[in-house]
């Protein structure tokens, strides 16, 4: 019997990506977040993962909390050794079945500004949740640069 090393090393790849994603998928509003790249937005009565691989090379995701007097997710990050300073985190990207954005903003606010957060620090950011007709079509969200 011949083994293909090609086919196992490319089923044990997909295994760990999977594995990957569905390891936070049981996280709720106010549990601290995992470092993982793929987390769920603890918006209530919504089921929206988020695919934070853009925050994910420079920060630690800390905590994720929503802040229902404000309408926002807060988000606690921790800068990253290699962290480089502002690269645009100022937004994440709702999309509906087709794959099309329905946010055309910035939605996110830093403070202290990413600019001024130095590695092994901690920053607060906050996201403005979209309206309700917005999050009912929602299939995924992702953090990308506004630059």
């Amino acid at each position: 019997m011949q083994i293909n090393t090609r086919k196992i090393i490319g089923i044990c790849i997909l295994s760990l990506l999977f594995m990957q994603g569905d390891a936070f998928s049981g996280l709720k509003a106010n549990d601290p977040a995992p470092s993982g790249r793929i987390v769920k937005l603890p918006i209530p009565d919504h089921e929206i993962p988020c695919d934070m691989a853009f925050w994910h090379e420079s920060f630690t995701l800390v905590k994720m909390t929503y802040d229902k007097d404000e309408n926002q997710i807060v988000f606690i990050l921790k800068a990253n050794a290699d962290y480089k300073g502002d690269q645009g985190f100022e937004c994440i990207k709702f999309y509906d079945e087709d794959d099309v954005d329905m946010i055309h903003k910035h939605n996110v606010t830093l403070n202290p500004p990413a600019r001024d957060v130095k590695p092994g620090e901690s920053t607060r950011a906050r996201m403005d949740i979209p309206d309700d007709e917005i999050l009912k079509k929602t299939k995924r969200a992702a953090a990308f640069s506004s630059r």
